[in-house]
C-alpha cells in the first residue's frame, strides 16, 4: 500500500485656501519616506503631473482618496480631454530608501503595474542591492517633489517641467525612455521596472483596462511582491483604491514565518519533498519533515479507507481530489468524501485488487 501526494500551480503649515477675492495660496509640498506617488505623463508634452498620496501604511482598506481638485490640474497640464487621451500613462510609486519605516525594511519599494492584483502578473522582489539602485532613482525624484509650491486646486499636486534632461528630474523622466530611467538608457522605469510602472488605453486613462496593481517589493529572495490593492481614476478626478483580498495561504504562510521564496506554493522549506500548498491544506507545519498531519489508510474488508486532515481555510483556493491506481498507470478520482470536522474521509471498493495505490492531489483554483 503506497500513498503520495501531488500538487499542481497554474503559474508593491496647515492645509490653506485663503480666499482673496477668487484666488486661492498655494502650499508648499512635504515628503516623508514611505510616501506614496501617483505621476501623469504625456510624451511630447511640457509639463507632468505628480500627486502626493500618503504614507504606504494607510493603503490598507477600499478608500477615495482626497486629493483636492485635480481633474482642473490635470486639464491645466494635459487639456480638457485628459480622461479620454490615449497619450496619457500613469503610475503609482514609493519608497523607504534607507530608513525602515513600520514594518517596512531599508529598500522596499511599492510600484505599479498596468491591470488588477487579480489579473497582473506581479513584479519580483530581489535582493537590496537590486532595490537600491531602484528606490535611489525614486529618491531623486522625490526631491523634485519636496519644498516647491503646489497648485492653487491641490495642495499635494505639483506641475512639473518635464523638458527631458538628465538634470531634470521631474516624474517622466525616470520613466521608459526618459533620460534618468535607467542610467541615461531607455527601457526600464526607474531602473528596474520592464518597460514601464505605468498604465495606458486607447480610451484613456479612466478605462478599466487602465488600472494600476499596486506591489510592496520587500528586499529579500527572487519572488513575487505582495499584493497591495488596485488604483482607478475617473473622469471627475476621482482616485479610488481598492485593497487587494488578502490570501489565507499567505496569511497562513506568514504566520509560519515565511518569506521570500520559501514562501512561494512550490516551495518545499522542510527538504521533505512535500510543497506549501500541500501542507497548507492539511494544516500541518511547513518548517518540519516530522511526520505530522499527513493521509493515513487503512483496509477494511472490501474497502480502502483514506482519511486526511483538512484546513478549511483552503477551500477558497484549492481544490483538493483522491485519486486512486491499481497499477500506477491509470488513476481515477475517488468521489463520496465526507467531511467530520477537520477530517476528510474516502471510503473506496477496492475491487478485489490485489494491489492498491491513493495519492492526494492539491491544485489551485
Amino acid at each position: 500500500m503506497k500513498s503520495a501526494t501531488r500538487s499542481i500551480l497554474a503559474i508593491l503649515a496647515p492645509i490653506a485656501s485663503l480666499a482673496i477675492g477668487s484666488v486661492a495660496c498655494a502650499d508648499t509640498t512635504t515628503y516623508t519616506s514611505d510616501d506614496l506617488f501617483i505621476g501623469f505623463h504625456k510624451a511630447g508634452n511640457t509639463s507632468d503631473y505628480l500627486v502626493k498620496i500618503g504614507q504606504a501604511s494607510t493603503f490598507t482598506s477600499t478608500k477615495t482618496l482626497s486629493l483636492g481638485d485635480i481633474a482642473t490640474d490635470l486639464s491645466d497640464t494635459f487639456g480638457g480631454g485628459w480622461a479620454t487621451d490615449p497619450a496619457i500613462k500613469w503610475g503609482v510609486i514609493g519608497t523607504t530608501r534607507l530608513s525602515p519605516v513600520g514594518s517596512d525594511p531599508v529598500h522596499t519599494i511599492y510600484a505599479s503595474k498596468q491591470g488588477n492584483t487579480s489579473t497582473a502578473t506581479p513584479w519580483n522582489t530581489g535582493s537590496s542591492s537590486t532595490l537600491s539602485t531602484s528606490d535611489a532613482k525614486i529618491a531623486s525624484m522625490t526631491s523634485g517633489y519636496l519644498g516647491k509650491s503646489s497648485t492653487a486646486n491641490s495642495s499635494v499636486g505639483l506641475i512639473q517641467n518635464n523638458i527631458d534632461t538628465a538634470a531634470n528630474i521631474a516624474y517622466a523622466s525616470f520613466q521608459a525612455g526618459g533620460s534618468n530611467a535607467t542610467n541615461g538608457a531607455s527601457g526600464l522605469s526607474f531602473a528596474l521596472f520592464n518597460p514601464t510602472i505605468e498604465a495606458s488605453s486607447p480610451s484613456g486613462i479612466t478605462d478599466s483596462s487602465a488600472t494600476l496593481a499596486v506591489y510592496r517589493l520587500a528586499p529579500g529572495a527572487i519572488a513575487p511582491a505582495t499584493a497591495v490593492g488596485t488604483f482607478s481614476i475617473d473622469s471627475s478626478g476621482t482616485v479610488t483604491f481598492t485593497v487587494a483580498v488578502t490570501s489565507a495561504f499567505n496569511t497562513w504562510a506568514a504566520a509560519h514565518s515565511l518569506s521570500g521564496a520559501k514562501a512561494l506554493p512550490t516551495a518545499t522549506p522542510a527538504n521533505d519533498g512535500i510543497q506549501n500548498m500541500v501542507k497548507f491544506v492539511l494544516g500541518a507545519d511547513p518548517n518540519t519533515g516530522a511526520i505530522q498531519n499527513m493521509p493515513t489508510a487503512v483496509i477494511s474488508g472490501a474497502n480502502y479507507v483514506y482519511s486526511f486532515p483538512f484546513n478549511s481555510n483552503s477551500t477558497a483556493e484549492y481544490t483538493t481530489a483522491v485519486e486512486y491506481s491499481t497499477d500506477l498507470v491509470t488513476w481515477k478520482t475517488a468521489s463520496g468524501g465526507s467531511l467530520n470536522g477537520s477530517t476528510y474521509t474516502y471510503t473506496i471498493s477496492r475491487g478485489g485488487a490485489p494491489k492498491f495505490f491513493t495519492r492526494l492531489s492539491v491544485t489551485p483554483k
